[in-house]
This record gives structure tokens, C-alpha cells and sequence, in this order.
């Protein structure tokens, strides 16, 4: 796993521009630099956010502004959202607020529902809406929710977030096919328990997503996570059970297990 991290820190809270453009240029860097190393000329690695479904909260410096407007600026953002998300089977009436350049910039944050399985906004005061389809011009339709089993993976457990919020994020590669699997703890119960497992190899319990080729994708509501101990080596069995063949050969012994099979 190949990662880039860049941290950001200001005497004062961060402008939301400056992460936004920063991102964005992060961006486009690691794809130039791809296209100018690679042999063929090319960029086509894909890069995501170490954090699984990060929370983007925006806090606002007034500078000025009265508390009327802030309070009456988040609120008609959220009921904007909250208009193009009800409005599938007719134009969106949007709240008088939205101009054009407002409505052009909601309606391409709700476009990005195709490749997500929900957004979720929460303005001061409000209760949280999660919108699953939206109309953008056209009704665009979230992923569907990914269908989980119980299941165990067994793989080197590898942290991704420790900071102090509810979830702790890790990656679990795994040992059969070394793809990263995303897993989520929560952290008043795993807190304590996970610091002597990182790095190492155990077996994760829970509730297991997969994609279309059985592939394991991520793991939430874990119920168990265990180290997984290496067994004697082959060199300290050699010899164990010396009767085992019955006086044949390995080759003999192997070709008359299978014939009887």
C-alpha cells in the first residue's frame, strides 16, 4: 500500500478553500508525477482518502457576519439539498436563496450520489438528512447498500486513523489474496484491545462485505479479533511419526492414498 500524507497547520482554524485547492492539487501531482516516471507515459493509479467515508464540517468564522445570517446561511443549505432530494418526479423549486451559481454547485455535489451509496448533510439545529437520489436535471440514484454476511478474514492488521474519534479505521491485508480490506472498530471497545495486534497477523470477525468476485471489501460490527500464531515449522516434524507410510516410499505411499481415493 502506497500512501502520501500531507498535514496542514495554521496559527488560525484552516480556510475550507485552502484544503479544498490543496487537495485538489495533491491530486493532480501524484498523477503527473506517475505520467512523467511511468515507462509508458501513462497515469493510471486511482488515489482515495485513507479515511473511509470522511466527514467534511465546515465551522465558520463570522468576520463580521451577524449570527441571523449564519444560522439562516446553513439552514437554507441544507433545505436546498433537501428540495432536489424530494423533488424525483418534477424540476426542483428551489428556496429563493439558491441563485444559479448555488443551484449549479449543489446539483454537482448530489451528481457524485452515482458513485456513493448516500450523502448526508446536518446543518446547526437540524436534524441529519440522508439522501439516497436526487434530481440534478435527471434523478440520479445512490449504489445500492452493500450486502453483508458473518464472516472471518485473515490477514496483517494495519492502523489507518488513530486519532480520538468513535471509529477507529484500519486496513486488514489479506493473507490469501493481499488486498487491503477496510475495517471499522469501534473505539470504546477495541481501543485498549488493538494495541498489541497492530502489524500482526490475526483473524477479524464481523460483518463482511464483498464484491461481485467474493473478494472481501471491508468489515464492520466486529465481534472478535484473533492473533493468528504461527505453527511448528516442517523441519522440527520431519521424522514424527516414522510408521506413518508402513514401510513404502513417499511416492508409493502418496500414489496408493490417491488410487484409493
Amino acid at each position: 500500500m502506497y500512501t502520501f500524507r500531507l498535514q496542514m497547520t495554521a496559527a488560525a482554524q484552516l480556510r475550507a478553500q485552502d484544503v479544498l485547492d490543496t487537495a485538489r492539487d495533491i491530486d493532480v501531482l501524484l498523477s503527473e508525477l506517475e505520467r512523467v516516471i511511468s515507462p509508458d507515459g501513462k497515469a493510471v493509479a486511482s488515489w482515495h482518502w485513507s479515511e473511509p467515508d470522511p466527514s467534511l464540517e465546515f465551522v465558520a468564522s463570522p468576520n463580521g457576519a451577524s449570527a441571523d445570517t449564519l444560522s439562516h446561511v446553513v439552514s437554507a443549505l441544507q433545505e436546498g439539498f433537501a428540495v432536489a432530494a424530494t423533488a424525483t418526479n418534477e424540476t426542483p423549486v428551489w428556496p429563493q436563496e439558491f441563485s444559479t451559481l448555488a443551484q449549479k454547485r449543489a446539483q454537482s455535489v448530489l451528481e457524485r450520489l452515482a458513485r456513493l451509496q448516500s450523502i448526508i448533510v446536518q446543518a446547526t439545529g437540524q436534524e441529519p438528512l440522508i439522501i439516497q437520489e436526487a434530481n440534478v436535471g435527471k434523478v440520479v440514484h445512490a449504489q445500492p447498500p452493500t450486502h453483508r454476511i458473518y464472516s472471518s478474514i485473515d490477514g496483517v492488521l494495519t492502523v489507518l486513523n488513530a486519532s480520538k474519534t468513535r471509529v477507529i479505521w484500519a486496513w486488514l491485508r489479506e493473507y490469501r489474496t493481499n488486498l487491503p480490506v477496510r475495517c471499522s472498530f469501534d473505539r470504546d471497545t477495541w481501543h485498549e484491545k488493538l494495541g498489541a495486534l497492530w502489524d500482526h497477523r490475526v483473524v477479524v470477525e464481523g460483518m463482511v462485505a464483498f464484491d461481485e468476485h467474493r473478494r472481501p471489501q471491508s468489515i464492520v460490527d466486529v465481534k472478535r479479533v484473533t492473533p493468528r500464531h504461527h505453527g511448528r515449522p516442517l523441519s522440527e516434524l520431519a521424522g514424527s511419526a516414522p510408521d506413518l507410510t508402513g514401510g513404502l516410499s513417499a511416492e508409493d505411499f502418496i500414489a496408493l492414498v490417491r488410487r484409493n481415493d
